[in-house]
């Protein structure tokens, strides 16, 4: 089967299932602009000032990132490094956002009920639990709906697409990786990087933007959010970039009609462990 004949065996259902819970959340009127309204207000504050303090540490976080592992590797490539190397720039990498998540949550700790505010302290577990299943369920073919439309013009009109592996999957699999470092990689792609995005992505910029634009224009800050969301991911193959921007529209509606960030948080957890998964059973069948 060719690469074009297995992406068209996908190209009606996946897409078709997403379309079909796009028309059952829309029918339901939980997509309108008064329904996201509803949502909860945020009293916490946060400055146009905030935003562009945390846009100069995210450059100040990628270049000084960049420098780092461009010394620790000392000219030469991630793929022909060790698994413990691969750990070793991931802590790299998101060690350099510690000082924009520290500067986002000291802004809202240091103001009266700011956690709660904000949505970080978690006042309703098993409903934000819940939450995000039925979430995920409704993200999984929207987005990898987006994805088979994305790849099958890829491969029609474009070029092929690019391989499907991934650096920390490939360092996992490989058998000299030891448990700590599977264990470093993995939370940094599934539990520290979705944790760092939402904190940032919804929860900074999307109220910052709520306050410029009020709970009218809820959509309009979502929107502008994702576009942010899906620009910073630039570096990775375009094919998915339209998949990282749905995920984004959905992470945005639930803490915007939740005032919590803990649906984003487990969704995005959830979804990258998905991907995560099925990255590794694509590879490992590719393979035999």
């Amino acid at each position: 089967m060719t690469e074009r004949d297995a992406i068209l065996s996908d190209v009606i259902a996946l897409p078709l299932l997403g379309a079909a819970v796009l028309f059952v959340l829309w029918r339901c009127r939980l997509l309108s602009g008064r329904f996201l309204a509803a949502g909860p207000r945020r009293p916490v504050v946060l400055l146009v000032e905030d935003a562009m303090i945390a846009v100069m540490l995210i450059f100040f976080a990628w270049s000084a990132a960049s420098v780092a592992v461009s010394i620790f590797l000392a000219g030469g490539t991630l793929s022909t490094r060790s698994p413990m190397d691969h750990a070793i720039v991931v802590v790299i990498g998101q060690g350099a956002m510690v000082p924009l998540v520290g500067y986002v949550i000291w802004r809202v700790a240091t103001q009266k009920d700011g956690l709660s505010h904000f949505g970080l302290r978690p006042e309703r577990p098993f409903r934000d639990l819940g939450l995000a299943v039925v979430a995920l369920l409704a993200a999984l073919p929207m987005t990898y709906g987006a994805g088979v439309i994305v790849a099958l013009i890829s491969v029609t009109w474009v070029e092929p697409l690019p391989e499907v592996g991934h650096p920390v999957l490939d360092a996992v699999g490989r058998a000299d990786a030891s448990m700590t470092v599977i264990a470093v990689l993995v939370f940094g792609a599934v539990i520290a990087a979705p944790l760092i995005e939402e904190i940032v992505y919804r929860g900074l910029f999307q109220t910052v933007l709520l306050a410029q634009d009020g709970v009218s224009h809820r959509w309009s800050v979502i929107l502008i959010a994702s576009v942010v969301f899906t620009l910073v991911h630039a570096t990775l193959p375009w094919q998915v970039l339209p998949q990282l921007f749905v995920l984004s529209l959905l992470l945005g509606w639930l803490y915007e009609r939740t005032g919590s960030l803990w649906p984003s948080i487990l969704v995005h957890v959830l979804f990258n462990a998905f991907s995560f998964v099925m990255l590794g059973f694509d590879s490992g069948h590719s393979r035999s």
